[in-house]
């Protein structure tokens, strides 16, 4: 402890001390109105002194992605006609403001120091497991989201669509069961763009569909796969479905994003359920740090290129160069791009939807 930081924490366990209606022990956190605002100004500026004393690179790294985002969103915005593009709450506001969101992920740390449940070394040793896990979290999230809307603007989309949850009759399939004649409700245009799942009754449908005014053709976008447990009718989906391979459940839980294209709005609804999964155009394995790359990684690339057959191929995007270890028999059509934040490097991923 050292520097800003442990003066910081000195300024608080002072203010402790010399309020003694304050009374925080390992049982027991009671702070009175009259004193509240004081010592939340200082336990948050104990905070912000640990964070910027000990993740000062994340924290810069997490600005440049914060400022890449930000401009990428006011385009698409302006393209689209958009009120607004939208993710996870904690996603936004790590975006928006990196330090801020970090101080508050690191919050049950500090007061299980200031409770005497941990000393200071114990505190310094969890607060910087807890700010770096959240950092590669936000992170990879947020370069995930970046990825997207740099293809969207690519795409030249004039026009957003989403399929409405809200509209899912549920009564019905609650009644019938599942695949007892439960429909999904047809895309519908927005004028927000959201990267929060959308998820029906344990169904994977679509998260972003854009119409490209450059190839006259829809895309959709979904990132992040979960293990579908629902099951509904399939009337129109794009290309064809698959059988739901048993060896990729394990691998659901993924960050890949799944990309189809079509030219009718209504088959791009549908991705997936317990049963089938719509085979994509493309998956896009996205790596905003070079240390989420490993030797596991490459299993899950191939798992998942194997087992969904895209038809255009697997492109593994990445912010950092990743070790390129091409197996022997591996798939040719996983190609590597490092992309960094140049949004021209992934033209040849938005140029494969130009044709049929």
């Amino acid at each position: 402890m050292s520097g800003k930081w442990r003066q910081a924490y000195m300024d608080t366990t002072d203010f402790i001390a010399n309020h003694p209606e304050v009374k925080i022990d390992p049982s027991t956190i009671m702070i009175p109105d009259a004193v509240r605002p004081e010592f939340n100004r200082l336990h948050w500026a104990a905070r912000k002194e640990f964070l910027q004393e000990t993740l000062r690179a994340l924290l810069d790294e997490a600005g440049i992605l914060g400022q890449k985002y930000a401009q990428v969103k006011e385009e698409v915005i302006t393209l689209l006609g958009l009120d607004n593009i939208s993710s996870f709450p904690r996603v936004d506001g790590f975006l928006d403001n990196p330090l801020q969101t970090l101080i508050e992920d690191i919050r049950d740390p500090f007061f299980n120091l200031l409770q005497g449940r941990v000393d200071i070394k114990g505190f310094e040793e969890e607060a910087s497991r807890v700010g770096v896990s959240s950092f590669d979290s936000y992170y990879q999230r947020g370069y995930e989201i970046w990825t997207v809307l740099s293809l969207i603007k690519l795409l030249q989309a004039d026009k957003s669509f989403r399929v409405n949850t809200d509209e899912f009759d549920n009564d019905e399939y609650f009644a019938h069961g599942p695949g007892g004649g439960a429909r999904l409700p047809s895309p519908k245009e927005l004028k927000e763009l959201s990267f929060k799942h959308n998820w029906i009754i344990g169904i994977l449908v679509a998260d972003q569909i854009v119409h490209s005014a450059k190839f006259g053709r829809y895309v959709s976008f979904r990132p992040h796969i979960v293990n579908p447990v629902g099951e509904v009718e399939h009337e129109k989906v794009s290309t064809e479905l698959l059988p739901l391979p048993a060896n990729i459940i394990k691998f659901m839980v993924r960050n890949a994003i799944l990309v189809y294209s079509d030219d009718e709005l209504e088959r791009l609804a549908f991705i997936g359920d317990k049963k089938y999964i719509s085979r994509p155009d493309v998956i896009i394995e996205c790596f905003g740090q070079k240390k989420l790359f490993d030797d596991s990684s490459i299993t899950k690339i191939n798992t998942y290129h194997d087992s969904l057959k895209p038809r255009r191929g697997t492109y593994v995007v990445s912010k950092e160069p990743v070790a390129e270890r091409v197996h022997e028999g591996e798939p040719a059509d996983i190609r590597y791009i490092t992309v960094g934040f140049d949004q021209l490097k992934l033209e040849p991923i938005a140029n494969l939807f130009g044709g049929k």
